[in-house]
């Protein structure tokens, strides 16, 4: 249970709105049953959901109602499905991922002066432990972090699913794995990798940054080598930037022969389709609907460009919330040291926007210079 709230699935996010800090009270306190009613029964995401109503709003399929389809959901108090943040520790610092959930980006983000102090590196694992021998109808474990594969004691994470014959889900980024950790997951009987990849080629390493595209496809050949029983998907956070990439993307996973699963970019809100103004939203739909006859994709997945297609002119744009994304991508871009020719292009179309991070980073440089 990170300090952001309590995870239901990857992505999902429900802020507290009072302390719970036992398992009963999760299970059987007030305000978990009013969010359980809600998430079963409600049309419309429960007061905390905080993450729900961004895809319900431009007619996307939330977790939420995802949960709904589900054949185990029920109003028991019962918990057969654990979602397990063991960590913060990760080796990436993807651009829409924040210090609490990533221990690069913690270190990178104190170092470029963006907040106040380090933050420790938090691992969860005895907790999980401790937490899935108290379910006894626990029948599924699916791990977030942080990296599942780098976090320290994740072999005994393992070693308990093996122990108790559970079904597993981990989400990594795949970019590093070790051998040990590979023959271990070959006695897991019922597994799902989930591999996050928001881009191909450049979009990718500008996104997953220091991550390396190449790599990346070498690993998920290995994984597929060595855990052919595996059950593979790939996640992608659909984001602007990451949306003229979008097409290539699902056509590469298709030809990987591996399902795409998505999701919308819920924040950092200064990262959002309303950052964009009303004729950046309206050259990114014409680019999104010249291109679904140009790509070897699915129907399904060209009903949810689609539904982009209809939902991101509906997203107001907000001047402030776009002062803030520039100051934010300035100040990451500039300490990372990417020059404006690869900002220019991977920002792509959005060249107004892309001038303002870039001249931005240019009196920035220009003020320090004279402070120094």
């Amino acid at each position: 249970m990170p300090e952001q709230g309590i995870i239901f699935k990857p992505g999902c996010v429900y802020q507290t709105q009072t302390p719970i800090t036992t398992l009963d009270e999760f299970m059987t306190g007030a305000e978990m049953q009013d969010l359980r009613h809600n998430k079963l029964f409600g049309t419309v995401p429960n007061t905390g959901c905080a993450q729900c109503a961004i895809p319900e709003n431009i007619g996307l399929t939330s977790i939420r109602q995802q949960l709904l389809n589900k054949p185990w959901a029920s109003a028991e108090n019962k918990i057969y499905m654990l979602d397990i943040f063991f960590g913060n520790t990760c080796n990436l610092g993807c651009i829409m991922c924040g210090p609490s959930w990533s221990s690069y980006s913690a270190e990178e983000r104190y170092q470029a002066g963006m907040i106040p102090q380090r933050l420790p590196v938090v691992n969860n694992v005895q907790l999980a432990l401790d937490t899935i021998d108290q379910l006894p109808d626990l029948k599924s474990i699916s791990f977030l972090g942080g990296e599942f594969f780098l976090v320290k004691r994740n072999l005994e994470l393992v070693d308990k699913i093996i122990q108790k014959n559970l079904q597993c889900t981990i989400t990594t980024n795949a970019s590093v794995f070790t051998e040990p950790m590979l023959e271990k997951l070959q006695q897991v009987k019922n597994l799902q990798i989930r591999i996050s990849v928001d881009g191909t080629e450049d979009t990718y390493n500008f996104i997953r940054y220091p991550a390396d595209w190449i790599q990346l496809n070498h690993n998920i050949d290995v994984l597929k080598n060595r855990l052919p029983k595996t059950e593979y998907h790939i996640n992608t956070v659909i984001q602007l930037l990451n949306i003229q990439n979008l097409h290539d993307l699902l056509e590469w996973a298709n030809k990987k022969i591996i399902p795409t699963h998505y999701q919308i970019l819920s924040g950092p809100d200064y990262l959002s389709w309303k950052i964009l103004t009303p004729v950046e939203k309206k050259n990114i739909v014409e680019m999104l609907t010249a291109k679904q006859s140009q790509y070897k994709i699915t129907h399904k997945q060209r009903s949810m460009i689609q539904t982009l297609v209809d939902g991101i002119p509906q997203e107001e744009f907000d001047p402030v919330l776009r002062k803030r994304g520039i100051e934010f991508l300035s100040k990451l871009l500039a300490h990372r040291k990417i020059n404006a020719q690869a900002i220019s292009k991977q920002f792509g179309m959005l060249t107004e926007l892309a001038e303002e991070i870039i001249n931005t980073i240019k009196v920035k440089s220009v003020e320090s210079n004279n402070t120094n």
